[in-house]
């Protein structure tokens, strides 16, 4: 990939940033690696047996301190203050900023920044963002257009949230993340159904929080809340905001792709398989999609760092669907990278630790770009994967990236037997003259795969 030289690399050289949660997986090492490149001294706080010990071993990292995390937050917070103001202090420096990029772990971030006085929003501002029903309530009390909808804290609640909501509805939790829990409903049978659906899933969700002791230990700390709201046409938008002192100085829209056929009729759920940049739509749209977004995040009172928003293009124009108060994940941050220039990992940092932004975004795409993370489609034992050797190795296609993501004897798991999600086989992104060519080049791949790789 091509990387897009740093800016304000200055303002960052030498400050102490204290990250909550190294994430699931080392594939997120590409976010220390930029810290380091810009400057940044990175302390991670995580629970016991980070695989982030293997930074301070290569000097991606400064330290790396384990924590046990607990569904209290205060109660974690407070082993975090008394760290920090200790062996932090001591052994690398005073932070200048707290920060994290996973959604289950911005309230313990924030609430640590607040705690030591470092720039940070306000907590009511993400905890309003957590819990979608609060989300919805503000929205419309701001007088922006807001989907009709309905809290349910039991099954008590249903016949009245279908009587203000009607179907086609989504049932979601207030409280959770990666689409974990929504579902769509177009009847009242279908409705509890999807109800008592949804408990098992949160049940099993906390059944696995209860069993960690990292950053996860915080999911569902919102209970069995859920609310059901009108089901929007079209599809799905992310909008990229940063904000700094309280305004949006960068903003970017980038197209989800909706899932494949076979998960939607497995499982109701809704989970986005690719994405291009730029969006397809019209300018005229894109602004106004960018209008509801920054009055959206304002209006929950947020004031610095970056922002990932779902919304919807609708047959009755901009609808919000949901604020994330971090860095989106999938390929949000490379579409904004390549297409815009813009290093939203870089952003946020500098946001963090209360420095200005000033994003130079380009006046044009630098880049059409799609990307894709193809799904088994049925359950069975990997047998063979010679096309996604050929595709790493040697391709006509201007791949960014393709990461193979199964090899030969791994077990996958198709929609039709998937608790949560499918098994992903790969993912890549590419980049094309044109948008349009880039999401055709991007499909074509994915049909390719799905035929090619073999699955018995």
């Amino acid at each position: 990939m091509t990387m897009l030289p740093p800016v304000n690399q200055s303002k960052l050289d030498g400050k102490v940033v204290i990250f909550i949660g190294a994430g699931s997986s080392p594939d997120k090492r590409s976010i220390y690696e930029t810290a380091k490149e810009l400057g940044v001294r990175a302390v991670v706080i995580d629970g016991p047996g980070s695989w982030a010990k293997d930074m301070v071993t290569d000097g991606t990292i400064a330290a790396l301190y384990s924590v046990s995390f607990e569904a209290d937050a205060a109660a974690t917070v407070g082993k975090m203050v008394e760290l920090v103001r200790g062996r932090v202090m001591d052994e690398v420096g005073a932070p200048s900023g707290v920060c994290t990029f996973f959604e289950v772990a911005v309230p313990v971030a924030t609430r640590l920044a607040q705690e030591l006085g470092l720039p940070c929003n306000p907590i009511e501002a993400v905890e309003f963002a957590r819990d979608k029903h609060a989300t919805r309530r503000i929205s419309a009390g701001a007088g922006l257009p807001t989907p009709r909808h309905h809290a349910i804290e039991s099954a008590d609640d249903l016949a009245a949230a279908e009587a203000v909501v009607g179907f086609p509805a989504v049932i979601k939790p207030i409280g959770m993340f990666q689409s974990m829990g929504v579902l769509r409903v177009d009847g009242p049978d279908e409705l509890r159904a999807a109800h008592a659906l949804v408990l098992k899933e949160l049940a099993r969700a906390q059944a696995e929080a209860d069993g960690t002791d990292d950053y996860r230990a915080t999911v569902a700390t919102l209970g069995a809340k859920m609310v059901l709201e009108e089901f929007l046409d079209g599809n799905e938008q992310v909008v990229d905001l940063v904000f700094e002192g309280g305004e949006c100085v960068f903003s970017s829209v980038t197209d989800n792709w909706p899932a494949t056929r076979s998960f939607e009729s497995a499982q109701g759920k809704f989970n986005e398989t690719g994405s291009n940049s730029p969006s397809v739509l019209s300018d005229a749209q894109q602004a106004e999609l960018i209008e509801l977004g920054v009055a959206s995040t304002k209006a929950l009172g947020f004031k610095l760092g970056v922002f990932c928003l779902n919304l919807k293009y609708t047959s009755r124009g901009a609808r919000l669907i949901e604020i994330n108060s971090r860095m989106g994940g999938m390929f949000v941050r490379d579409h904004n990278r390549l297409c815009w220039g813009v290093d939203l990992v870089e952003m946020h940092l500098l946001a963090t630790c209360g420095l200005p932004c000033n994003p130079p975004k380009a006046a044009t795409p630098l880049r059409c770009s799609a990307g894709v993370y193809t799904s088994a489609e049925a359950t069975g034992t990997v047998r063979n994967v010679d096309v996604l050797k050929e595709y790493c190795l040697s391709s006509p296609i201007d791949f960014d990236y393709m990461r193979p993501l199964v090899s030969v004897g791994d077990a996958v798991v198709g929609p039709l037997d998937a608790s949560d999600f499918p098994t992903w086989l790969c993912g890549y992104m590419l980049h094309a003259p044109t948008v349009e060519q880039a999401i055709a080049l991007a499909q074509e791949v994915n049909d390719t795969v799905v035929a090619k790789v073999a699955v018995a």
